[in-house]
């Protein structure tokens, strides 16, 4: 398992989980809103283990403060972060004869308007992602 996080002191934390729990597991450290970090992901995978065959979409920084100081972060991170995810993912997918991506998010896109998260923008991807209109 590719283990990938901005954070590279919790992504090396996750890896010493996966590794102590007996699973076999790597990580690169990657910004979900770059789309080089991202594409090099799977091409790491393939490299690592041999082929792709799930992605797990499931960046989501959450800037709390003033609700429009991280906006494009917010959307590069969460949105676009699962755009190129996909997008990267389907070619070393079909390689392999399939596989499954796996689009998850938070649960603030379901109470928006009734119970939304203090930024804008995390609301926003958390709808996109979930395959909802606001």
């Amino acid at each position: 398992m590719t283990v990938s996080d901005i954070d590279e002191a919790g992504g090396l934390e996750t890896l010493r989980h996966i590794r102590t729990a007996g699973g076999r597991s790597a990580f690169l450290r990657a910004d979900a809103g770059n789309e080089a970090d991202v594409r090099a992901l799977p091409a790491f995978t393939e490299t690592t283990f041999g082929g792709l065959d799930i992605l797990a979409n499931n960046a989501g920084p959450y800037f709390p403060g003033e609700r429009l100081q991280h906006w494009d972060e917010t959307l590069r991170a969460n949105l676009m972060g699962a755009v190129y995810g996909t997008f990267h993912a389907i070619e070393p997918m079909r390689r392999r004869g399939g596989g499954a991506i796996v689009n998850y998010d938070s649960s603030s896109a379901v109470g928006h308007g009734r119970k939304d998260a203090p930024s804008p923008a995390y609301s926003s991807t958390a709808y996109s992602n979930a395959g909802m209109t606001p």
